[in-house]
């Protein structure tokens, strides 16, 4: 459904207040009736740079948990480095919702070259890092992420 930018900054508002009252099943619903799936991370980004913040972040885990769906996952992940302050703790906890939706979608290779970025920072478990370097390279041959991880293992 597409809404008018005014029907929109009042939705989104809706939602906001929904989720910073922990409404999130309803929050849900809103979410589910007024926008399609390739626009929810631009709209919960926009939702935790105001009043919720961390809150969105929460709202998305809590989805991810609830659907046990890739999607949801992927975006957890975004917004835990997008709202954790301490950068260590962003990183572990967006890497682990992105391992989570390759588990749940195994076949999705740009979940995995995803996952390989965090290989620099030491953060990806070894026994990930050419599994998923070589479905990348299947895919994009002159991946540098992927090459990189290669020459470095």
């Amino acid at each position: 459904m597409k809404l008018s930018a005014k029907s929109m900054d009042s939705t989104t508002s809706q939602i906001s207040q929904l989720i910073l009252d922990y409404k999130f099943n309803e929050a849900e619903e809103l979410i589910k009736s007024n926008f399609n799936e390739d626009d929810v991370l631009e709209l919960l980004e926009q939702i935790s740079k105001g009043k919720p913040g961390l809150l969105a972040y929460t709202f998305a885990a809590h989805l991810s948990e609830k659907h046990q769906n890739s999607f949801w996952h992927r975006i957890a992940a975004s917004l835990a480095i997008q709202t954790l302050e301490e950068k260590s703790h962003a990183q572990n906890t967006s890497l682990y919702h992105i391992l989570k939706a390759v588990e749940l979608d195994p076949k999705d290779w740009e979940l995995k070259e995803q996952a390989l970025s965090f290989y620099p920072e030491n953060l990806l478990p070894e026994r990930y890092v050419k599994p998923f370097a070589e479905a990348v390279l299947r895919q994009d041959p002159t991946n540098e992420l992927a090459l990189g991880a290669v020459e470095m293992d």
